[in-house]
């Protein structure tokens, strides 16, 4: 069950952006479909508004040639017509003859106006009584002056006295002597004859939006497709102009305009921070489980961190295994706890396609300050993730002054490293280890050095790291081993030679058989030569180490264990790997100037433990004479430290062992015969 919501939790976002695809596509059909409904349904109204108003128009064009008919008729039939519209009184033969006219024709209403516009009789008012007042029709004036008629169709729904359609038609009233008297207007009923001309015009109306479809509404749904596939395009490019392609965060530029845009608009008071975000040792997790995962590893990444932050902030890929994250109105207090938040969410195991790994990242943080330019804070979130990185990564650093110095020395390493490397200006320095027994030298310990003008000069914890991160040290750990061999041979066969192995020169799986083939080719025998591992090689299981160490302990090599005591798990590493040696690390003594008791017991403890798993120990640090008692009394096996010799050259290394009696100027002569001639090689 919590397999199965791991998976459902790291497939939601891709999940999700599926869903979101699926919306924009029906989205864009809906829009299709509603752009042509809407079209059909504004062709269709728009082929009804004209054959209603060609209706109209026809009814209208009859009423009128009705409305002249009829007046002249009315005026004919009619005798004395002059005294009706002066007097709006009808005499009882006139009322027969109107009533007898009405009944015989469509029309079922007719009003009388005089020349100047005035109404004078109504056919459906009985006793209508004539108050000439200020009131005129304009309309019926304007028809008596200039002899056109007017005519209006109108609907007679809503009114239950009316035609469902009739036409309102006003006309000039002329006497039989062709003199205009006056002005008449005409209600006639349409409805017959506007029910037959629909009936006329229905199969135009139904093949009429058909036959704009074919014309107009398919190359316009074209038009829509085709608008629509390049409105689909654009959004893309803006999409991939602002974003990143591979995780869906802005990208480098797009987020660089806004940190800038932000920068302009700040106010005083108004903080903005930034964090820059680097996953640790992103290109073990290509090399081991291949860009595939690599790149779902990055999207998982992406998705936390806008989950996380939400809407408080922007995301973005700067490139490569690294993140950019902006965050405004936050202390740095709340800053620097986001980020922890943020880095502890992270770290947690992330599964694909059955393979699991527990990830980290590393954090560096900058509050931007009024009036800064972009560049300044970038370079300053920048600094802070590399001191976070060199502090031991998976953790978060803030950004503090002397960071710049910090970084100034290690581009300083950085090209003397390169300059040591293609000029060989690397050499090594012996540190003689000595027999508790006998006080001889049983061996020494090979230390590297760089030839330099370097003020302070640089120390191994300085340049091992930094040439652990650019690559250099498989190199330089495969010339140091040779070097130390080349100056071994020289020494007699009872003095063994040790050397440190870092732990990325077992990255790549192939220390074994670098070892053997140098061995062979310098004919140097392998119980002499001692490796000494640190326990933080033994935390990186994905090398490999526990098959690597085997096969080089079968080899004859003598494996010892550096620093024991300042790891984690130090006693479970001592079961579960093939050491001959325990180096108790030289913190040990250190504590014991200060606390005797205490840390006697410790270092005792440690021999006995030592021995009891059948190893030798060796204590390193011994600077006194107390050390010595100590460590006699506890019974150590092999002692290091300045009490008895500081590192020094080959040459030097040569002279303390003709001095300790260890070999004669003979043996070293023999020996170097052969150690020369193999020197050339290096």
């Amino acid at each position: 069950m919590l397999s199965f919501l791991i998976r459902v939790r790291i497939r939601l976002p891709i999940v999700t952006r599926l869903f979101h695809k699926i919306a924009r596509l029906l989205k864009e059909q809906v829009f299709a479909f509603l752009f042509v409904t809407f079209l059909m349904l504004g062709i269709i109204t728009g082929v009804h508004y004209v054959l209603e108003n060609t209706i109209d128009n026809t009814i209208a064009e009859r009423a009128e040639k009705g409305g002249f008919k009829w007046a002249k008729f009315f005026a004919t039939k009619l005798p004395n017509i002059e005294v009706l519209v002066s007097t709006g009184i009808p005499t009882e033969r006139q009322e027969e003859i109107i009533q007898s006219i009405i009944d015989a024709d469509d029309v079922f209403r007719f009003l009388i106006f005089d020349p100047e516009g005035h109404l004078v009789y109504v056919s459906d008012i009985e006793e209508y009584r004539i108050e000439r007042g200020p009131n005129v029709n304009e309309i019926a004036f304007d028809v008596y002056s200039t002899g056109k008629s007017w005519v209006e169709v109108r609907s007679g729904v809503d009114n239950p006295h009316r035609p469902v359609a009739y036409a309102q038609t006003i006309v000039p009233v002329v006497s039989q002597d062709d003199v205009r008297i006056g002005t008449v207007e005409v209600f006639t009923d349409q409805t017959k004859i506007k029910d037959l001309l629909r009936t006329q015009f229905q199969p135009i109306l139904y093949a009429l939006p058909f036959l704009c479809a074919m014309l107009y509404l398919i190359p316009s749904l074209g038009f829509v497709l085709k608008a629509n596939q390049l409105r689909k395009r654009a959004l893309e490019v803006e999409h991939l102009n602002r974003y990143d392609t591979l995780t869906g965060v802005l990208n480098r530029g797009t987020l660089t305009k806004h940190l800038d845009t932000q920068l302009k608009r700040k106010k005083k008071a108004i903080p903005i921070g930034v964090m820059f975000i680097d996953v640790d040792k992103f290109k073990e997790i290509n090399d081991q489980y291949g860009h595939e995962f690599g790149d779902v590893y990055l999207c998982h990444i992406a998705d936390k961190l806008q989950t996380i932050l939400s809407k408080r902030g922007l995301v973005g890929r700067m490139g490569g295994d690294e993140f950019v994250l902006t965050v405004q109105k936050l202390t740095r207090t709340e800053f620097v706890t986001l980020a922890e938040v943020l880095r502890s969410k992270i770290n947690r195991p992330f599964r694909h396609r059955g393979q699991t790994i527990v990830g980290s990242i590393s954090i560096g943080c900058y509050h931007c300050k009024d009036n800064e330019l972009l560049r300044d804070i970038v370079h300053k979130a920048d600094l802070a993730l590399y001191s976070a990185k060199t502090n031991g990564r998976n953790r978060v650093e803030h950004y503090c002054e002397g960071l710049e110095g910090i970084q100034a020395r290690r581009r300083l390493i950085e090209d003397h490293l390169q300059i040591a490397f293609e000029k060989d200006r690397f050499h090594i320095q012996f540190q003689p280890i000595i027999n508790a027994t006998n006080k001889k030298v049983a061996g020494f310990e090979a230390l590297l050095r760089i030839d330099t003008d370097c003020d302070p000069p640089l120390s191994p914890a300085e340049f091992i790291p930094i040439a652990e991160e650019i690559g250099l040290i498989d190199e330089i750990g495969l010339l140091v081993l040779r070097k130390s061999i080349v100056q071994a041979k020289l020494w007699p066969d009872n003095v063994f030679i040790s050397v440190n192995l870092s732990p990325l020169q077992f990255r790549s799986g192939t220390i074994f058989q670098k070892t053997r083939n140098l061995l062979d080719e310098l004919g140097f025998p392998t119980n002499r030569l001692e490796f000494e591992i640190t326990e933080s090689t033994l935390a990186n299981e994905d090398f490999n180490v526990a098959k690597q160490l085997l096969d080089l302990s079968e080899l004859g090599i003598t494996i010892a264990m550096d620093d024991f005591g300042t790891g984690y798990s130090s006693l479970g590493h001592l079961w579960q790997y093939p050491f001959d040696k325990l180096k108790i690390d030289r913190s040990f003594l250190l504590g014991f100037d200060d606390n005797h008791e205490r840390h006697r017991d410790i270092i005792e403890t440690i021999v006995t433990l030592g021995h009891k798993m059948g190893m030798r120990v060796v204590a390193e640090g011994i600077e006194k004479e107390d050390h010595v008692n100590l460590l006699e009394e506890v019974k150590c096996d092999l002692y290091q430290g300045f009490f008895f010799g500081k590192p020094m050259s080959g040459a030097l290394a040569t002279e303390f062992l003709l001095e300790e009696g260890v070999c004669s100027l003979k043996a070293i002569a023999d020996q170097g015969v052969d150690a020369h001639d193999k020197a050339g090689a290096v």
